[in-house]
């Protein structure tokens, strides 16, 4: 997934989700980065709410139903075709004292 710095603006390959815990370094500034968590929400409500609608409107699911297979739809296309329209942000470094 290529990705650009929000410090060097260059191109970078930012990990998935599930590869860093908090934050990870961009290769040429050693800056902390993080993908911005607004972009995951939206992504994941817009996703899930899309899906479940197509669900119960077209093949006239039950709504508890069709919600649990957006949620899962959304697990497994995130990795391979969401994630790579998030961008990145700093990481907020804690204040210190």
């Amino acid at each position: 997934m290529k990705h650009v710095c929000p410090h060097c603006k260059r191109n970078i390959h930012a990990p998935l989700l599930s590869q860093y815990e908090e934050s990870f370094r961009c290769p040429h500034c050693q800056q902390e980065l993080m993908h911005d968590e607004l972009d995951i929400l939206i992504y994941a409500f817009v996703t899930i709410i899309l899906f479940s609608t197509i669900a119960v409107v077209v093949l006239h699911l039950h709504v508890f139903i069709a919600l649990s297979l957006a949620l899962l739809l959304y697990h497994f296309i995130r990795p391979r075709f969401i994630e790579s329209h998030f961008r990145l942000r700093s990481y907020p470094k804690p204040p210190t004292s």
